[in-house]
């Protein structure tokens, strides 16, 4: 029987084992109620209450990568699993706003997870200057704006791509630790990430 992963895939090339695995694998996860991995998190005190919420959210983002749990399948290449109960699937993205602010945004229709997972990032980029070379970026141009004079908005976009990078840089030594507990590489086995 044909499952619809692979009929979505490519026709021109063969399925691997590996890839039949992860469609069989992505398949009966994604429709499968699976055991929740932890309560809503949140960000939210009296002092993150008066940080912009840009600052907030790029918070709940790094807690996001904190908690949720890793785990490498045997057919990824590339690691990172959905797993249902997470961002996207269940638990809701970590609170960051305030009851005002959920309000201002449902007048428009939007909630406060609403925009988050809607945007792809610029891969190339990524594969190009890796996260700590967009980290280092970031660094410079907050630097730069500091330097001329400033200009608080931008200070506070560019701080918070920072924090939200080194939550991606956590998530990824996390991934590491884990396939270092699973395997026999070691931790010099990796490129440095940073």
């Amino acid at each position: 029987m044909v499952s619809q992963m692979e009929k979505a895939v490519s026709k021109s090339i063969a399925l691997t084992d590996r890839v039949q695995r992860g469609c069989a694998d992505i398949e009966g996860i994604r429709f499968t109620k699976q055991e929740m991995w932890r309560e809503r998190l949140t960000v939210l005190d009296e002092e993150t209450a008066r940080l912009p919420l840009v600052k907030r959210k790029a918070l709940a983002i790094a807690l996001q990568l904190a908690e949720m749990p890793v785990k490498i399948k045997d057919y990824e290449l590339i690691v990172g699993h959905l797993f249902q109960s997470s961002l996207g699937t269940g638990i809701p993205f970590p609170h960051h706003c305030t009851q005002e602010e959920r309000d201002a945004a449902g007048d428009k229709f939007v909630h406060d997870g609403a925009i988050f997972g809607h945007h792809c990032p610029s891969y190339e980029r990524f594969l190009k200057y890796g996260i700590g070379g967009l980290r280092r970026l970031a660094e410079d141009k907050l630097a730069e704006l500091k330097e001329s004079g400033g200009n608080a908005q931008k200070e506070t976009w560019y701080e918070s791509v920072i924090t939200s990078l080194d939550g991606l840089i956590s998530e990824g030594i996390r991934f590491m630790h884990w396939l270092c507990r699973h395997s026999s590489l070691s931790e010099a086995s990796f490129i440095s990430i940073s």
